[in-house]
């Protein structure tokens, strides 16, 4: 799972200038080894006593055998395995991933291959970076206001049995659309 964050949470009629040439954020994961901690956060820490948000059946970890660069591609991977965090076990890891950037307006480019594996559910999306989530990488680790809020994005995301196709929705205040 990959988010990044967002500054703005209102929409106005208003008209907004944009300019999509200028490139604000990329990593196009030229390095082997470690994402690069000056431009991801690894999410680990479990809120709601270690059920996710999903009640998603595992945890994230920031081991390299979950998250890696090889190839100029980002390595996301779940394993089965059993992993306890803070008294919560479950039975399997992957990685969870934030930028460490924010923009108001913009572009996004995603080059993804996504899994065929049943049960999985990648998601590239962003998320409000004032969103009072723990362990997220704005707002000193937990921000002031709660989902749906803090505007999210679901710029992709795949359903766990459905390989065939994507969705994507906008969330904000109390609409989930």
């Amino acid at each position: 799972m990959i988010s990044t964050g967002c500054t703005e949470r209102s929409l106005s009629n208003g008209t907004h200038e944009t300019d999509f040439s200028t490139l604000v954020f990329s990593d196009e994961f030229n390095e082997e080894g470690r994402p690069n901690p000056e431009k991801w956060h690894h999410q680990v820490v479990p809120p709601n006593n270690g059920g996710w948000y999903n009640d998603e059946l595992q945890h994230y970890t920031n081991r390299k055998e979950n998250s890696s660069i090889s190839d100029g591609k980002l390595i996301i991977r779940a394993a089965r395995e059993e992993y306890t965090v803070d008294g919560s076990t479950k039975y399997f890891t992957s990685a969870r991933l934030n930028a460490k950037f924010k923009f108001t307006y913009g572009k996004v480019e995603v080059r993804a291959k996504l899994p065929q594996e049943a049960g999985t559910w990648p998601a590239i999306w962003t998320l409000g970076v004032d969103v009072n989530e723990t362990g997220n990488y704005f707002g000193d680790q937990f921000g002031s206001v709660g989902w749906a809020q803090c505007g999210e994005i679901d710029i992709l995301e795949q359903t766990g049995g459905d390989k065939n196709s994507t969705i994507s929705h906008f969330h904000w205040d109390d609409l989930n659309t």
